[in-house]
C-alpha cells in the first residue's frame, strides 16, 4: 500500500476477511504492507519482494486483472518443470475492443534472451512473468529506487541474466488495461524520459562489470537508443541531448 487514496486496501481487508477459513486451513501467510509515505512504484515492488516468504514472485498492477486460473497454472508449471522464470501471454484491453499477445517459447536460457533483446525485442514485464524466489536472493537483484518508468526493464533483464530454464503457460492470460487514462504509461514527460534514460545507464554498468559483457553489446545499445529516442519524438528541441548521451 503506497498511501493509496482509494479504497484499495479496504477491498483487500474485505477479502481476506472473506477467505479467512480457506487461510486458516491451507496455513496462508496474508500481509498488508503500508508505506511510510508514497515512495513509487519501484519502491513498492522492491518491499514487496524483500518481504515475501513464497517460493515465487509475481507482480499485479493495481488496474489489471488475471484469468482465475493463471497463477495456479504458473505455479504448477514451475514445480513441475523446474523453471527459474514460468511466463505467459496477455491480452491489452481497450474500451471496446482487447488484443491477445501470445507467448512462445524461443530460447533454451534467460541469457539468450538477453543477448538476442536487440532484435527480438522481448517484453521485460514484471506482470506476466513468475520468478523463482531463490534467482532474487542469490542475486541480489531489486528495483532501482526513484526509477519508477522502465522499472520492469531493469528488473527482469538483470534475472534473465542469470536464470537459468525458462517455461510458458498456454491459455491463460493476464489483462493489461489500456483504458485507464490515468496510467504512467498512458504519456510520458521529461521526468519518465529521464528515469528511462538512468535504467539505460544502470544496464550499461551491469553489463559492463560482466566478464561476457561483448555478448551484449547490441543489447546494451537498443536500451540506450529506446531511452533517449523519447528526448527527440514531441521536438528536436533536445537533440543535443540526444547526441550528448549515449554517444
Amino acid at each position: 500500500n503506497d498511501c493509496t487514496p482509494d479504497r484499495s486496501v479496504e477491498i483487500i481487508e474485505h477479502l481476506i476477511d472473506e477467505y479467512q477459513l480457506c487461510i486458516r486451513e491451507k496455513e496462508l501467510i496474508v500481509k498488508i504492507l503500508t508505506m511510510p509515505f508514497n515512495m513509487g512504484l519501484a519502491c513498492a515492488r522492491q518491499r514487496g519482494i524483500i518481504e515475501a516468504m513464497g517460493d515465487y514472485i509475481i507482480h499485479c498492477d493495481g488496474d489489471d486483472w488475471v484469468d482465475d486460473d493463471l497463477y495456479e497454472k504458473m505455479y504448477n508449471k514451475a514445480e513441475s518443470s523446474g523453471a527459474d522464470i514460468v511466463m505467459c501471454g496477455y491480452i491489452y484491453e481497450y474500451n471496446g475492443r482487447s488484443d491477445k499477445a501470445e507467448l512462445f517459447q524461443e530460447a533454451e536460457s534467460g541469457k539468450e534472451v538477453v543477448r538476442d533483446w536487440y532484435r527480438k525485442c522481448f517484453g521485460m514485464h514484471c506482470w506476466n512473468k513468475l520468478v523463482r524466489k531463490s534467482l532474487y536472493d542469490e542475486t541480489g537483484i531489486l528495483p532501482w529506487t526513484g526509477l519508477n518508468m522502465w522499472e520492469d526493464n531493469g528488473l527482469m533483464t538483470r534475472l534473465f541474466y542469470y536464470a537459468g530454464k525458462l517455461s510458458v503457460v498456454c491459455d491463460s492470460y493476464y489483462h493489461y488495461n489500456r483504458a485507464n487514462r490515468g496510467a504512467m504509461t498512458n504519456g510520458y514527460g521529461q521526468k519518465q524520459v529521464r528515469q528511462m534514460i538512468g535504467i539505460a545507464e544502470h544496464l550499461t554498468e551491469f553489463f559492463e562489470s560482466k566478464p561476457d559483457v561483448a555478448d551484449f553489446r547490441k543489447t546494451v545499445m537498443a536500451f540506450q537508443f529506446l531511452a533517449k529516442i523519447n528526448l527527440i519524438t514531441d521536438s528536436f528541441a533536445r537533440i543535443r541531448d540526444y547526441y550528448t548521451i549515449f554517444p
